[in-house]
């Protein structure tokens, strides 16, 4: 074509396409994304936590005709992963340091994530948060109580022997970075200080936690230095029986909330976001192929494309209902490991599920399931799923 020509250039042709986005029940501000257009109706659920609200996705009318794909968040798709609901373990941690007051606690956190945590202990314990001082304008954004936060005065690395003192007698919270959280701590009480260590996650109890392990970096020099470890945050050694408190408090769904997710939409495709752990390969010490066959059937849902960690950015697989999968050669487990993982399953809780008769779980000659699912279709309105 001519490119002097207007004429002779392919104009683009416009594209309907229809957004919608609900919330995560994740980090503040986290969405849940779903695509409608030409292409059918996408739902990408990003990071998120299951909440009594997306109850009633299903009936959005964007949903009403169907959805052809679902991309979710599997960060923790195995029964072995049953979480406490957040509440709970607010309430786990604020006893736990009930216990211990006054003292400095350090909590870890991420650069977002954890306030309602933080909200419950400053209002619990009557004191106040310290985070660092960028971190403000994204509390204040994030609408949670101001009042209770405040700028630490350095950082937790370098705070002098008499602050933290001081911090400890009338006690004191301090957000700390995931990964500095054991050297600050293990300073603090090498200089006297009373201090306590809680490490909320959703990866605390895992089964191939490294306990008893040694780090071999983060460590503080005796000029209280941070080494820090070059590799980034290694979850494999942050179970260290080292006076750190390890709490299954989650921000992302237990193996339970997902098949009750799954349940509560029309059925369609599922494709994990995240790579599926192998086992014996996995520094979190689960077989993630493992968990997405009983995903795959506890959920009902037609199929789940994955792609695990050790392959290809091209060697995405799909296991299908009724069949070994797309393709060939899926790993099964042995017999035994089967009657294990059995065992180590049973059984499942209900505590996430709201009390509606329609959403129980029912005994399966040992497994859990859930009943029709069309039986979703009789829950009581709670509110409207936020967009």
């Amino acid at each position: 074509a001519d490119p002097g020509n207007r004429d002779s250039v392919a104009q683009p042709q416009a594209v309907a396409l229809e957004v919608t986005l609900l919330d995560a029940n994740h980090c503040p501000g986290s969405t849940m994304f779903v695509f409608a257009g030409d292409f059918g109706v996408m739902l990408h659920t990003g990071d998120f936590r299951l909440h009594p609200e997306h109850a009633h996705l299903g009936s959005l009318p964007v949903l009403r005709n169907g959805i052809s794909h679902i991309f979710l968040d599997n960060t923790y798709c195995h029964p072995q992963f049953d979480h406490l609901p957040r509440d709970a373990a607010c309430e786990e941690i604020v006893a736990s340091t009930q216990a211990k007051w006054p003292c400095v606690l350090f909590i870890a956190v991420y650069s977002l994530g954890k306030e309602a945590l933080l909200e419950v202990l400053a209002d619990r314990l009557k004191t106040k948060v310290l985070v660092p001082r960028a971190r403000l304008p994204v509390l204040r954004a994030a609408g949670v109580r101001e009042e209770l936060f405040t700028a630490e005065p350095c950082a937790p690395i370098e705070a002098t022997p008499e602050e933290l003192r001081r911090l400890g007698l009338f006690g004191r919270v301090w957000a700390v970075p995931a990964r500095q959280l054991r050297p600050v701590l293990w300073r603090a009480s090498s200089l006297g200080v009373l201090a306590h260590g809680i490490d909320p996650s959703g990866w605390a109890g895992c089964v191939g936690s490294a306990a008893g392990d040694k780090p071999e970096k983060d460590e503080v020099t005796s000029e209280g230095k941070l080494l820090s470890n070059e590799e980034g945050d290694d979850w494999s050694r942050r179970w260290v029986g080292d006076g750190v408190e390890a709490v299954p408090f989650s921000d992302h769904c237990s193996f339970l909330e997902l098949v009750q997710f799954l349940s509560w939409l029309p059925l369609a495709p599922v494709s994990f976001l995240s790579l599926v752990p192998v086992e014996g390969t996995s520094r979190f010490g689960y077989d993630g192929l493992e968990g997405m066959r009983e995903l795959l059937e506890h959920s009902g849902v037609p199929s789940i494309w994955y792609r695990e960690a050790n392959q290809p950015l091209a060697g995405q697989r799909a296991i299908r209902r009724g069949e070994a999968a797309a393709g060939g050669d899926v790993r099964r487990p042995n017999s035994k490991a089967i009657r294990g993982f059995r065992r180590r399953c049973r059984p499942l809780t209900t505590r996430f599920l709201p009390q509606w008769g329609g959403l129980k779980l029912k005994s399966r000659g040992g497994a859990s399931g859930l009943v029709n699912r069309a039986d979703r279709q009789t829950a009581p309105a709670i509110g409207r799923v936020a967009g």
